[in-house]
């Protein structure tokens, strides 16, 4: 058993344009690589997003009408998705959790977010889909969700397994310093040559908030991939370089989906996932 996290730095594909987590199965899913398309309605032509919003779920077998939205608040509220829930509206949160095989997405800019997938006290399966940005590590929201569903579900910690998706990197995600008001920034800032700003490292910091809600380092898949320097290859959107790189041209989303598994939850086995990745 590996006592370290798992980091890829280069994005594994379930198929075209199509990215997964090898450690964690049939799970959790986002668009990506070279010719990635769209998928916010937001930034372009009703028609087309549909189209490529269907083409990704015809691939995954998911019907686009059963996906319930995250619409992220930058906060911590987290949501639960029922059995008798018949919502087919978004979201507004944070944090959606679910026992269903109901599908949940977000529609990230640059922010890590995670899925979080583990056993409640009946062996059943529980995921969850959380947007993590700079103000939900502020709230300590990964932390927060964690807490959730080991005390509403019985999830105990060695059967929790988390994977991250690419997200901004710390040389590319520059802030006013006087807008970091929590201390945890610290260790995880450093001078940007212009004044008064800081570079901060969201991956570094949530990862240690991991570690203080002691999930194992083994169960830990994550993407150090950065979403900035991705979208000037053409690979995925980031809204950083879109603004503040000033090319609104480029401005887009691609879509992060979880969902239950057919089956229970396993994960890949050590030695499969180390031999083959």
């Amino acid at each position: 058993m590996s006592d370290s996290i798992h980091t890829l730095t280069q994005v594994k594909y379930l198929s075209d344009n199509i990215g997964y987590f090898p450690l964690l199965g049939d799970v959790a899913y986002f668009s990506w690589g070279k010719g990635v398309k769209n998928m916010s309605f937001q930034y372009g032509k009703s028609e087309h997003v549909a189209e490529h919003i269907n083409e990704f779920y015809s691939v995954l077998q998911i019907n686009p009408q059963n996906v319930i939205y995250m619409l992220p608040e930058h906060k911590d509220n987290i949501a639960i998705v029922t059995k008798e829930d018949e919502c087919s509206e978004d979201i507004p949160c944070d944090c959606l959790i679910t026992k269903t095989k109901r599908p949940l997405a977000v529609l990230p800019a640059d922010c890590p977010c995670m899925v979080i997938v583990g056993k409640d006290k009946k062996e059943e399966d529980v995921i969850a889909l959380v947007h993590v940005g700079r103000k939900g590590i502020d709230l300590g929201l990964a932390k927060k969700a964690i807490s959730f569903i080991k005390s509403n579900y019985g999830c105990k910690e060695e059967s929790i397994y988390i994977g991250i998706i690419p997200n901004i990197a710390q040389v590319h995600y520059e802030v006013e310093k006087e807008i970091l008001t929590n201390p945890l920034w610290d260790k995880f800032s450093i001078p940007s040559k212009n004044d008064g700003k800081v570079y901060l490292d969201l991956l570094g910091c949530l990862l240690e908030q991991l570690d203080e809600s002691n999930i194992l380092k083994d169960h830990i898949i994550c993407y150090k991939v950065d979403t900035y320097e991705s979208a000037q290859n053409g690979e995925c959107f980031s809204h950083r370089l879109a603004t503040y790189g000033n090319h609104p041209e480029m401005q887009g989303r691609i879509i992060f989906a979880v969902k239950l598994p057919p089956t229970d939850f396993q994960p890949i086995t050590m030695a499969s996932f180390l031999t083959t990745f």
